[in-house]
């Protein structure tokens, strides 16, 4: 069976030692050609690393206005489309804003999807020592998540007469991200599953992550944001059958022209 995903990233290829080799590189880039923007997009910085700052620019605008396109509308008396949103969401910032960072956290997620403690092998370990991650309490905020610090005004005092005054500021962690839990890496000299992703190869999913990208606290996230991000990666995994779904229908009639 034909893997187009392979056959397109060796012909975008352009350093490859195969691309010369590929008899058939301008046919697949032609039969790309027939999908949309985005998914050309896509399969450009997934599978031919064409990871550059324009077609990044570019990928997250389209795909913000998808996410934004998605949204449920209702049509009022007068003929006008009405988004359909949550008390929670008119609460928040600014839609536009979230949706513009959704799209580009979602694209890096999608994009970047291998384990970064495997490099996507799913093993750790053998002729080659590597890092290995394991999650304990963090250590700076002693698990609460929070940072409380404190400054003393000594030439203020309170309505009553006692002082001085307190000043309290709280933060979330930066070492956790406001989880409470740190990441220690460790050494592992032998051959075993990587703890990370259980063998799967495929980048683990971190919440708190996700909500420091939207610019959202990680309570917010949990509640309204996590189930549309991912939908949003469905919506990429779709698109990207989409694409090789094109592709193969391409090439059959590229083949039925050209027996």
């Amino acid at each position: 069976m034909i893997d187009f995903r392979e056959r397109a990233g060796i012909a975008m290829s352009t350093r490859g030692a195969f691309t010369d080799a590929t008899p058939d590189r301008k046919v697949t880039l032609g039969a790309l050609a027939f999908a949309n923007e985005l998914g050309r997009l896509l399969w450009r910085m997934k599978y031919g690393q064409d990871v550059k700052r324009a077609g990044i620019a570019r990928a997250s605008l389209l795909f913000s206005e998808s996410l934004r396109n998605s949204r449920p509308v209702s049509r009022t008396r007068h003929g006008r489309n009405r988004l359909l949103l949550s008390s929670s969401d008119r609460s928040g910032p600014q839609h536009g804003e979230v949706y513009d960072r959704l799209a580009a956290a979602v694209l890096d997620e999608w994009v970047n999807d291998r384990c970064p403690t495997c490099k996507g092998r799913g093993t750790v370990g053998g002729k080659e020592a590597s890092a290995s991650a394991r999650v304990e309490t963090c250590a700076v905020c002693d698990g609460a998540g929070v940072l409380i610090d404190e400054h003393l005004i000594p030439f203020a005092a309170h309505p009553e007469g006692s002082g001085p005054l307190i000043y309290r500021v709280r933060s979330a962690c930066p070492c956790c991200d406001g989880t409470g839990k740190a990441v220690a890496r460790t050494t592992i000299p032998h051959r075993q599953i990587c703890p990370d992703c259980n063998g799967t190869g495929t980048r683990p999913v971190n919440r708190a992550l996700r909500a420091r990208h939207l610019g959202l606290p990680l309570r917010t996230y949990e509640h309204v944001w996590h189930t549309r991000f991912e939908s949003a990666l469905t919506m990429l995994d779709n698109l990207d059958a989409l694409v090789n779904d094109t592709m193969r229908q391409q090439h059959r009639c590229d083949g039925l022209q050209n027996p």
